[in-house]
Order: C-alpha cells, then structure tokens, then sequence
C-alpha cells in the first residue's frame, strides 16, 4: 500500500498493525488509497439497528448479490453494458449503475 500524505511526509507504505481498531482504516479505490477515522462509532448494545435498518440492509446485500450474478453470466454482461454505454454521464461504473438498477427495481419504484 502507498500512500500519499501531507506535505510533513512524502510516502508511507506497509501495513497497517493487525491489532489496530477498526475505527482507522485504510482502503483504495479506483488507484487512489484513502483513510479514514470513524469518530462517533455506533454503540449497537445501546443503539441497536432498527427494523427498517435493517431491511435497507437486507436491500442492499440483495441488490449487489444480484450484481454480482450479472457480472458473472456473459449474455446478461453484455446487455447491461450496452444499457450502461447508452446512458452516459450519471454513473462512473457499470457496477454502479447496475446497483442502481436493481437497488430501485427491489425497492419496487
């Protein structure tokens, strides 16, 4: 992992120590390496997820199985690429767009 930081540093690279909290994290995206710090964690003993929490989640875990499906069968890869490529501007991925799809389509809108 190499990142790049303020002007104090110019690189870092390694890994991240195996017993730091999850709360730091490192990640890359696109070839650009990101952190983050979650500030305020959810204290889920005290604040546990609602009922439509956790239908979202349910939503969202169906939605990206269902592009996972698409990506993996060639015929229906091809058809939303094509769908994908006649729809330009909105999304940055076909992954994305394909999320939106299903997202809005399991939503019932």
């Amino acid at each position: 992992m190499k990142l790049k930081m303020n002007p104090f540093f110019t690189s870092a690279s390694g890994k991240l120590d195996p017993s730091h909290d999850s709360e730091n994290m490192c990640f890359t995206l696109n070839g650009k390496t990101y952190s983050r710090k979650l500030c305020n964690p959810r204290n889920l003993t005290t604040n546990p997820y609602s009922t439509d929490e956790l239908q979202r989640h349910d939503l969202f875990k169906r939605a990206w199985q269902a592009v996972a499906a698409i990506v993996a069968d060639p015929d229906t890869y091809a058809q939303a690429l094509a769908r994908y490529k006649a729809n330009p501007g909105k999304y940055n991925s076909l992954r994305g767009f394909l999320f939106a799809e299903k997202y809005k389509e399991l939503k019932g809108e």
